[in-house]
């Protein structure tokens, strides 16, 4: 199953994927890696408390 997710995730070439479960990030994070993709993964508290630091920070 994660199999098919990441290679759903990685079609459109992200630069990151976001998720509100740190264990499926890790999951995806892994498997990613060990197939030498650079795609990073990032919990979506990371990116509120970033964006909170830093203001001048836009996600687009």
């Amino acid at each position: 199953m994660v199999e098919l997710k990441l290679d759903h995730l990685l079609e459109p070439k992200p630069d990151m994927i976001v998720s509100i479960d740190q264990s499926c990030l890790m999951s995806l994070g892994g498997l990613a890696a060990k197939g030498g993709s650079p795609v990073k993964t990032m919990h979506i508290e990371q990116i509120l408390r970033d964006s909170l630091r830093n203001t001048s920070m836009v996600i687009a």
